[in-house]
């Protein structure tokens, strides 16, 4: 419910999400989005990145997450991009995110916030970091 104040008016909201790769999070918020919103519902992107696993390959999965939520933001009307990033986190910079800037930016992880990039102030996005 704090990521769905926080983007109240906002015409494009883009979360990049540290955590897991199964999204159960997100399906609330593109119903609530979809039902509770003033208007038509905002733009959705949303950027999955993981580490990559010598035994276990993530990509798969999150692709798997993505579709899986972009028929759920389909049925509800909420329109929706979804990208993956499958990569070690020192080698992504900003650049890789592709924030537009008009877009709201929130920063979900729930246990990583330590470990996370810092490029300074050069973000030209209306930045938020909601910490979970």
């Amino acid at each position: 419910m704090t990521i769905f104040k926080a983007t109240a008016g906002r015409k494009k909201v883009h979360i990049v999400d540290y955590s897991d790769h199964y999204g159960f999070q997100w399906p609330t918020l593109l119903g609530s989005f979809a039902t509770h919103w003033e208007g038509e519902p905002p733009e959705v992107k949303i950027t999955v990145i993981s580490l990559p696993q010598p035994w276990f390959c993530p990509g798969a999965q999150i692709e798997q997450t993505g579709r899986r939520l972009s028929n759920f933001a389909r049925r509800c009307g909420v329109p929706f991009k979804f990208r993956s990033i499958v990569a070690k986190w020192e080698t992504i910079c900003v650049d890789d995110l592709d924030i537009e800037p008009d877009e709201l930016l929130i920063v979900n992880s729930l246990f990583h916030f330590g470990k996370l990039m810092d490029e300074g102030d050069d973000i030209d996005s209306q930045a938020l970091g909601i910490w979970s």
